[in-house]
């Protein structure tokens, strides 16, 4: 088990607020795709729902779409940002409509997108970072939906595949608690 696990309590996973290629229906992967107006507001709306209960730390990507969330969200929580909490490259895909995008991923869970990466990579990369030493009893991620195929992937025991299979459906937080 990580290092970050296991000197957690609890791992809070929030995917980042609506960007504009989100109300466009694109998948921008590792394209940075700003906040939309919705997606401020859902971001001051994410504070507001963990005021009584903010984390230590919040660890999002490096894409503006994850780091504004969590800056709008929690402006006196220390951040950290990581590359490697990065969404899935869909390489030449990056950008592309998102039913093309959902459509392609079972295809790419050990193969890499053209010139991107495969599901096992993008989850290697997420598990890798989280396997560092970190002095937070709480902790936020902020991120793509990669982070949650991870965080499911490790702490439910689901496989890749399952995972891809069941239809996402965003919700306030994924609370992943950690025995000691």
């Amino acid at each position: 088990m990580s290092n970050i696990i296991r000197n957690s309590k609890v791992i809070i996973f929030e995917s980042h607020s609506t960007s504009e290629d989100n109300e466009k229906g694109i998948a921008s992967g590792h394209f940075d795709s700003p906040l939309s107006k919705k997606g401020k507001e859902q971001a001051l709306a994410l504070g507001k729902r963990y005021e009584d209960n903010w984390p230590d730390v919040i660890l999002c990507s490096d894409l503006s779409r994850s780091c504004l969330t969590a800056q709008i969200a929690f402006p006196a929580i220390p951040r950290i940002i990581c590359p490697q909490l990065r969404e899935w490259d869909y390489g030449v895909y990056n950008g592309h409509p998102v039913e093309e995008i959902e459509r392609l991923k079972l295809l790419h869970i050990q193969r890499p997108f053209p010139e991107g990466e495969s599901l096992e990579e993008t989850v290697r990369r997420i598990l890798t970072f989280l396997d560092q030493e970190l002095p937070y009893e709480k902790v936020m991620i902020i991120a793509h939906r990669s982070a949650y195929y991870a965080l499911e992937h490790r702490f439910k025991k689901l496989s890749l595949t399952s995972i891809l299979n069941t239809p996402w459906v965003w919700r306030p937080g994924w609370i992943y608690f950690l025995d000691k």
